[in-house]
């Protein structure tokens, strides 16, 4: 499976920011990518993957207004 760190996921400026094989690597890359509360301008940080129907399946997310990274 792939896993996916989106900005912004859904939006007109959706940006893939990383991808991974790695469920766990998504995440840690996300985390890392938000450790400080910045979200690069993007409303949502989401780490997902996608089931084979293609339903979206979210793991993770930091939107721009939390104020840690859990």
């Amino acid at each position: 499976m792939r896993y996916t760190v989106y900005g912004d996921y859904g939006y007109v400026d959706e940006t893939v920011l990383f991808e991974s094989d790695s469920r766990d690597e998504a995440v840690r890359w996300a985390k890392r990518y938000v450790r400080n509360g910045d979200t690069g301008g993007y409303g949502v940080i989401e780490v997902a993957s996608f089931a084979e129907d293609g339903e979206y399946l979210p793991h993770w997310d930091f939107k721009a207004d939390d104020e840690n990274v859990g």
